[in-house]
C-alpha cells in the first residue's frame, strides 16, 4: 500500500477532480438526466448510457441524447433545465466523501498547491467550495468553461498544472472516472484513482491509473 509520504514525494501540487471524488454528486446528476429524458421525451435510460459520459461536462451527454434519439430539444435548453434541478440538489451538500477533508488538510500541511479540475460549471464548483469551506484551501479551479476540450482529453489537467506554475513531474492528479484517469495520463502526470464515489464501478486500473485506492481513508488508518 502506498503511503501519503510516498505519494507526495518530489511533488509540489495536486490536481483534483470534484464530482464523485470529493463530493457525492454523480448519483444526483445521473438521476436528473434520467428524470428529464423520461418526463420530457419518454426515454428510459440505462446506466450504461450515462456511464459513458461520467466525468465529462453534462452538456456532452445532452448533445449525445439529442443525436442518438433524434430529439427536437436544444441541448442548451436541456442543460439549463438540468442545472436548475441539479444546482438545487448540490446546494444541500455539506459533507465531502469519506477521508476527503483529512486528505485536503494533509496536502495543505505539506505545503502542496491544490487545484480542482472539473467537468462541472464554474458556478457549481464555487457552490461546493463555499459550502464546504474550501475557497481558501483550494483557490484554483479549472471548470468546463475554461477549456475547449474536456476529459478524456488532457486539456483541463494541463491548464490546472499551468495555473499552479508547476512542471508535470511536480504534480499528480486524482480521479474517480475512467475518462478523467485517461486525461491525467495523457497530460503526463502520475494518477491516483479513488473509487469511493465511483457508483458506476468504473475500472480505473484498466484506464491507466498508477495506483487505485478504495477511499482516501487508506491514508489515515485507525490507530
Amino acid at each position: 500500500m502506498i503511503t501519503l509520504d510516498q505519494l507526495v514525494e518530489g511533488k509540489r501540487g495536486v490536481l483534483l477532480d470534484m464530482d464523485g471524488l470529493l463530493v457525492d454528486t454523480d448519483v444526483p446528476s445521473a438521476e436528473v438526466k434520467q428524470r428529464l429524458l423520461q418526463e420530457r421525451h419518454g426515454i428510459t435510460l440505462d446506466a450504461k448510457s450515462i456511464l459513458q459520459y461520467c466525468g465529462m461536462p453534462d452538456i456532452k451527454f445532452y448533445e449525445w441524447a439529442v443525436q442518438e434519439y433524434h430529439l427536437a430539444g436544444d441541448p442548451d435548453e436541456m442543460i439549463e433545465a438540468h442545472n436548475r434541478e441539479y444546482d438545487a440538489q448540490i446546494a444541500r451538500i455539506r459533507e465531502p466523501l469519506p477521508g476527503v477533508q483529512q486528505f485536503l488538510e494533509a496536502m495543505h500541511d505539506r505545503n502542496m498547491q491544490m487545484a480542482i479540475c472539473s467537468g462541472s460549471y464554474r458556478h457549481q464548483t464555487a457552490l461546493i467550495r463555499k459550502n464546504l469551506g474550501w475557497e481558501t484551501l483550494i483557490p484554483t479551479v479549472v471548470a468546463c468553461e475554461d477549456t475547449v476540450r474536456h476529459k478524456p482529453y488532457p486539456d483541463p489537467w494541463i491548464a490546472g498544472r499551468e495555473r499552479l506554475g508547476l512542471s508535470p513531474d511536480e504534480v499528480f492528479g486524482v480521479e474517480n472516472a475512467e475518462s478523467g484517469v485517461r486525461a491525467i495520463k495523457a497530460a503526463g502526470l502520475f494518477c491516483l484513482g479513488v473509487t469511493a464515489g465511483n457508483k458506476h464501478r468504473q475500472d480505473l486500473h484498466r484506464a491507466g491509473a498508477d495506483y487505485v485506492a478504495e477511499s482516501f481513508r487508506i491514508f489515515f488508518p485507525a490507530p
